[in-house]
Protein backbone atom coordinates (compact mmCIF):
# COMPACT_ATOMS: atom_id res chain seq x y z
CA UNK A 1 0.00 0.00 0.00
CA UNK A 2 1.17 3.58 -1.07
CA UNK A 3 -0.50 6.69 0.27
CA UNK A 4 1.29 10.24 -0.36
CA UNK A 5 -0.28 13.60 0.11
CA UNK A 6 -3.28 12.18 2.29
CA UNK A 7 -5.56 14.44 4.24
CA UNK A 8 -7.18 13.62 7.44
CA UNK A 9 -7.38 10.44 9.45
CA UNK A 10 -7.20 6.75 8.11
CA UNK A 11 -8.72 4.14 9.97
CA UNK A 12 -10.25 4.30 13.24
CA UNK A 13 -10.95 0.31 14.08
CA UNK A 14 -12.83 -1.14 16.72
CA UNK A 15 -13.37 -5.58 17.16
CA UNK A 16 -10.57 -5.92 14.52
CA UNK A 17 -7.74 -7.70 12.96
CA UNK A 18 -5.10 -5.76 10.69
CA UNK A 19 -1.99 -6.66 9.16
CA UNK A 20 -0.04 -3.86 7.10
CA UNK A 21 3.07 -4.88 5.24
CA UNK A 22 5.57 -3.03 3.03
CA UNK A 23 3.79 -0.20 2.89
CA UNK A 24 4.81 3.56 2.63
CA UNK A 25 2.70 6.64 4.51
CA UNK A 26 4.13 9.96 3.48
CA UNK A 27 3.23 13.47 3.12
CA UNK A 28 0.25 13.39 5.49
CA UNK A 29 -1.59 16.41 6.99
CA UNK A 30 -4.30 15.26 9.80
CA UNK A 31 -5.80 18.86 10.76
CA UNK A 32 -8.69 18.11 12.95
CA UNK A 33 -7.56 15.92 16.83
CA UNK A 34 -8.53 12.81 15.53
CA UNK A 35 -5.29 10.42 14.83
CA UNK A 36 -4.26 8.82 12.10
CA UNK A 37 -5.06 5.22 13.47
CA UNK A 38 -7.18 3.94 15.98
CA UNK A 39 -7.36 0.94 17.18
CA UNK A 40 -9.60 -0.60 20.27
CA UNK A 41 -10.43 -3.80 21.19
CA UNK A 42 -12.88 -5.15 23.92
CA UNK A 43 -11.24 -7.45 26.69
CA UNK A 44 -11.25 -11.17 25.33
CA UNK A 45 -10.31 -14.39 27.06
CA UNK A 46 -7.40 -15.40 24.48
CA UNK A 47 -4.34 -13.40 24.13
CA UNK A 48 -3.60 -12.29 20.40
CA UNK A 49 -1.42 -10.15 17.76
CA UNK A 50 -4.47 -8.27 16.49
CA UNK A 51 -2.52 -5.28 14.87
CA UNK A 52 0.24 -5.49 13.09
CA UNK A 53 2.40 -3.33 11.05
CA UNK A 54 6.00 -4.47 9.17
CA UNK A 55 8.27 -3.17 6.61
CA UNK A 56 6.19 -0.02 6.42
CA UNK A 57 7.89 3.89 6.27
CA UNK A 58 5.84 6.56 7.90
CA UNK A 59 7.00 9.80 6.64
CA UNK A 60 6.54 13.81 6.54
CA UNK A 61 3.34 13.85 9.12
CA UNK A 62 1.91 16.87 10.53
CA UNK A 63 -0.70 15.60 13.39
CA UNK A 64 -2.57 17.79 16.93
CA UNK A 65 -2.10 14.68 18.83
CA UNK A 66 -0.60 11.46 17.45
CA UNK A 67 0.01 9.07 14.92
CA UNK A 68 -1.18 5.89 16.18
CA UNK A 69 -3.98 5.57 19.14
CA UNK A 70 -4.52 2.09 20.66
CA UNK A 71 -6.90 1.65 23.90
CA UNK A 72 -9.19 -0.88 25.05
CA UNK A 73 -7.29 -4.05 23.85
CA UNK A 74 -6.87 -5.77 27.60
CA UNK A 75 -5.27 -8.79 26.18
CA UNK A 76 -4.22 -7.75 22.95
CA UNK A 77 -0.65 -7.23 21.13
CA UNK A 78 0.25 -4.17 19.12
CA UNK A 79 3.38 -4.97 17.24
CA UNK A 80 5.49 -3.01 15.29
CA UNK A 81 8.72 -4.93 13.03
CA UNK A 82 10.95 -2.95 10.59
CA UNK A 83 9.21 0.57 10.28
CA UNK A 84 10.79 3.77 9.97
CA UNK A 85 8.59 7.08 11.27
CA UNK A 86 10.67 9.77 10.33
CA UNK A 87 9.83 13.55 10.30
CA UNK A 88 7.37 14.09 12.62
CA UNK A 89 5.64 17.46 13.27
CA UNK A 90 3.22 18.30 16.33
CA UNK A 91 0.88 21.44 14.62
CA UNK A 92 -0.22 23.67 16.86
CA UNK A 93 -3.29 23.98 18.87
CA UNK A 94 -5.03 27.47 18.40
CA UNK A 95 -8.83 26.58 19.91
CA UNK A 96 -8.83 23.65 22.13
CA UNK A 97 -12.00 21.64 21.87
CA UNK A 98 -13.49 19.08 24.60
CA UNK A 99 -10.85 16.42 22.53
CA UNK A 100 -8.11 18.66 22.84
CA UNK A 101 -8.14 19.21 27.02
CA UNK A 102 -8.93 15.06 26.99
CA UNK A 103 -5.63 14.45 25.60
CA UNK A 104 -4.53 16.75 27.52
CA UNK A 105 -5.57 15.90 31.41
CA UNK A 106 -4.63 11.89 30.17
CA UNK A 107 -1.10 11.99 28.76
CA UNK A 108 1.93 14.15 28.44
CA UNK A 109 2.04 13.46 24.96
CA UNK A 110 3.03 10.70 21.83
CA UNK A 111 3.34 12.07 18.66
CA UNK A 112 4.20 8.68 17.38
CA UNK A 113 2.04 5.99 19.85
CA UNK A 114 -0.05 6.74 22.05
CA UNK A 115 -1.94 4.28 23.92
CA UNK A 116 -4.28 3.33 27.27
CA UNK A 117 -5.41 -0.05 28.69
CA UNK A 118 -4.40 -2.46 26.49
CA UNK A 119 -1.74 -5.45 27.19
CA UNK A 120 1.53 -4.49 25.29
CA UNK A 121 3.32 -3.10 22.45
CA UNK A 122 6.45 -4.45 20.52
CA UNK A 123 8.83 -2.90 18.38
CA UNK A 124 11.32 -4.38 16.86
CA UNK A 125 13.71 -3.45 14.29
CA UNK A 126 12.68 0.18 13.83
CA UNK A 127 13.77 3.87 13.83
CA UNK A 128 12.11 6.73 14.89
CA UNK A 129 13.81 9.83 13.51
CA UNK A 130 13.44 13.81 13.34
CA UNK A 131 10.54 13.82 16.11
CA UNK A 132 9.20 16.75 17.21
CA UNK A 133 7.46 16.18 20.28
CA UNK A 134 7.32 13.50 23.00
CA UNK A 135 7.31 9.70 20.37
CA UNK A 136 5.78 7.46 22.61
CA UNK A 137 3.42 7.63 25.45
CA UNK A 138 1.47 4.93 27.39
CA UNK A 139 -0.44 4.38 30.10
CA UNK A 140 -1.14 0.55 31.79
CA UNK A 141 1.02 -1.56 29.25
CA UNK A 142 4.27 -3.32 28.72
CA UNK A 143 6.55 -3.05 26.18
CA UNK A 144 9.22 -5.25 23.85
CA UNK A 145 11.29 -2.42 22.24
CA UNK A 146 14.54 -4.54 20.60
CA UNK A 147 17.08 -3.09 18.45
CA UNK A 148 15.04 0.74 18.00
CA UNK A 149 16.80 3.64 17.35
CA UNK A 150 15.68 6.92 18.36
CA UNK A 151 17.32 9.27 16.59
CA UNK A 152 16.99 13.40 16.35
CA UNK A 153 20.40 14.20 15.12
CA UNK A 154 19.11 15.79 11.43
CA UNK A 155 16.28 17.68 13.39
CA UNK A 156 16.61 21.61 12.41
CA UNK A 157 15.58 22.76 15.63
CA UNK A 158 17.52 24.70 18.89
CA UNK A 159 18.44 23.48 21.51
CA UNK A 160 16.58 24.24 24.56
CA UNK A 161 18.42 24.62 27.72
CA UNK A 162 17.20 22.48 30.62
CA UNK A 163 17.28 25.09 33.51
CA UNK A 164 15.04 26.98 31.05
CA UNK A 165 11.76 27.98 33.28
CA UNK A 166 9.66 28.12 30.02
CA UNK A 167 9.90 24.19 29.81
CA UNK A 168 6.25 22.37 30.69
CA UNK A 169 5.57 19.15 31.05
CA UNK A 170 4.84 18.85 27.10
CA UNK A 171 8.10 20.62 25.98
CA UNK A 172 10.58 18.74 24.26
CA UNK A 173 11.02 15.54 23.18
CA UNK A 174 10.53 12.46 25.59
CA UNK A 175 11.22 9.30 23.45
CA UNK A 176 9.13 6.80 26.12
CA UNK A 177 7.10 7.62 28.63
CA UNK A 178 5.46 5.17 31.06
CA UNK A 179 2.83 5.43 33.43
CA UNK A 180 2.32 1.54 34.72
CA UNK A 181 2.86 0.05 37.97
CA UNK A 182 6.44 -1.55 37.50
CA UNK A 183 5.14 -5.06 39.80
CA UNK A 184 2.18 -5.79 37.39
CA UNK A 185 3.87 -5.01 33.76
CA UNK A 186 7.02 -6.19 32.66
CA UNK A 187 8.85 -3.83 30.20
CA UNK A 188 11.88 -4.67 28.28
CA UNK A 189 14.52 -2.96 26.08
CA UNK A 190 17.40 -4.52 24.54
CA UNK A 191 20.04 -3.24 21.84
CA UNK A 192 17.88 0.42 21.28
CA UNK A 193 19.69 3.35 20.63
CA UNK A 194 19.05 6.75 21.90
CA UNK A 195 21.01 9.23 19.56
CA UNK A 196 21.20 13.25 19.73
CA UNK A 197 18.04 14.53 21.07
CA UNK A 198 17.84 18.32 19.99
CA UNK A 199 14.54 19.46 21.99
CA UNK A 200 15.45 19.24 25.72
CA UNK A 201 12.32 17.63 27.51
CA UNK A 202 11.50 18.39 31.57
CA UNK A 203 12.10 15.31 32.32
CA UNK A 204 14.53 13.20 30.43
CA UNK A 205 14.26 11.10 27.46
CA UNK A 206 12.84 8.27 29.13
CA UNK A 207 10.82 8.86 31.74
Amino acid sequence: MTLDGYFGSFLDLSNFRLNISSSQFSNIDIPHSNPFFKASQPQSNSFATDFLIKDTILGNFQVKHTIFLFENGLRHYFTFENITMRNITKKPILNKNLLDLEYENEWIGGLCVLGRSFYALQIYNSRFEMINSHCIGLKTASITFKNVTFNNSELESPTIKINDESIAETSGVSWIILKIEPSIYRNELMNCKFIENKITPKYGGVK
